[in-house]
């Protein structure tokens, strides 16, 4: 179930049912769109396939609610922005407003993750906690998984390194929390996005 622009759930098939309209027909409706909130919604609700596919690749996995976010926005941008004049179908200029947005979104959280990029000299306490993580099947060596893992450490900011580290040492959040003198809420927001960040390169 996903998020449609008025806000209520609507599944992937109750979008794809809808039946097609013809060019004229889409076109007033998005003409509509441009000042009317219910056909905005109609139009939105229509093209959820499109948002999915764009913000559901493989790489956006880490920030899919984000990216579908930026996906919508794009499709209203596109509707907003929309000029049937051109001769250019709406379905084929939706498809390249959300698709290009949701990439120049990617390279924005990309491009913040690299300047949080702080180089570390990895510690055995940090190597061991990769070799508690790593899949013991995995076929690469040891030499490779420490540098991928001292990579993917890099992108930690020190704050979120250290959650990660006590975790590893069998600290609760709640522990984690006293010992760094912050709350139980930023011991888990930091452990997510470090797992987020470390996914990214890992996978």
């Amino acid at each position: 179930m996903t998020k449609n622009f008025t806000g209520k759930q609507t599944s992937r098939c109750d979008a794809e049912a809808r039946p097609r309209l013809g060019l004229t027909e889409e076109n007033r409706l998005i003409a509509r769109a441009q000042g009317d909130g219910e056909a905005m919604a109609e139009i939105c609700q229509r093209y959820e396939p499109l948002i999915l596919r764009a913000a559901h690749q493989p790489h956006l996995a880490t920030v899919r609610e984000d990216a579908e976010s930026a996906a919508r926005l794009a499709l209203v941008e596109a509707v907003r922005g929309f000029d049937p004049a051109l001769g250019v179908p709406f379905a084929a200029y939706a498809r390249r407003k959300v698709f290009g947005d949701v990439r120049t979104f990617f390279r924005r959280e990309r491009s913040k993750w690299q300047h949080e990029y702080v180089p570390v000299d990895t510690t055995e306490d940090e190597l061991s906690f990769w070799d508690a993580v790593a899949d013991p099947r995995d076929p690469m060596g040891q030499a490779e998984l420490k540098d991928m893992l001292r990579t993917a450490l890099g992108l930690l900011t020190d704050k979120e390194r250290a959650v990660l580290l006590l975790l590893h040492r069998d600290l609760t959040q709640t522990q984690i929390a006293k010992t760094l003198g912050i709350a139980t809420q930023t011991v888990a927001k930091r452990k997510k996005t470090a797992l987020q960040k470390m996914r990214a390169v890992l996978s």
